[in-house]
């Protein structure tokens, strides 16, 4: 409609066709600025308990993981502590000569000592763990009281130096020697700073 035509209409024409037009540019200012917001508001209301329970999750997981840090860090410094205790892969190379020397030392006389390669009963497969367990078994004749400086002389080493299993015997018709079984386990650790990495 020309405004020559709006011109010729009645006053009350005139009015209801400016009427006309407000409701237009009310309802698409609507359309335009309200309806989206109301949209995003019931789209908010549908979807904050979804939004509240992924922040539930995100805070759960955050307190686990800051507790398997904690347990991460303590037991880290348990193998720390226990550091000293663990052959290098270089010192293990010298073990029988140590062993041999203890229980020369000791006055029990060797008659056999073999290092058993591989897992025993109940010890890990996976040669990838940072500390691997060595045993050795470990035959002496001696008297009662030299295979007990060397059972002492064992278990004061510097290194941990583990008994696992002892048993003694006669060691002839005579009987005046005892012949004593030791199974020993020591722990070495496979590479060297495994502990700082």
């Amino acid at each position: 409609m020309r405004l020559t035509e709006l011109a010729n209409l009645s006053r009350s024409s005139r009015q209801t066709v400016l009427a006309a037009l407000v409701v237009i540019v009310a309802v698409a200012m609507y359309r335009w600025t309200i309806s989206p917001q109301l949209t995003y508001l019931k789209a908010m209301q549908q979807y904050r308990p979804v939004i509240e329970n992924a922040h539930r999750q995100t805070f759960t997981l955050q307190a686990s993981l800051q507790t398997r840090r904690r347990l991460f860090e303590q037991l880290q410094q348990q193998l720390e502590a226990l550091s000293p205790r663990f052959y290098s892969l270089n010192e293990s190379g010298d073990l029988e000569r140590q062993i041999m020397t203890m229980a020369t030392a000791a006055g029990c006389s060797v008659t056999s000592m073999a290092i058993r390669h591989g897992p025993g009963p109940g010890q890990q497969k996976d040669l990838d763990q940072p500390v691997r367990r060595l045993d050795l078994d470990l035959v002496v004749v001696a008297t009662y009281d030299s295979i007990v400086s060397l059972v002492k002389a064992l278990q004061a080493h510097e290194r941990g130096v583990y008994i696992t299993s002892l048993s003694i015997g006669p060691s002839g018709a005579d009987g005046s020697a005892l012949q004593c079984r030791l199974a020993i386990a020591v722990y070495i650790r496979q590479q060297e700073g495994i502990l700082y990495g």
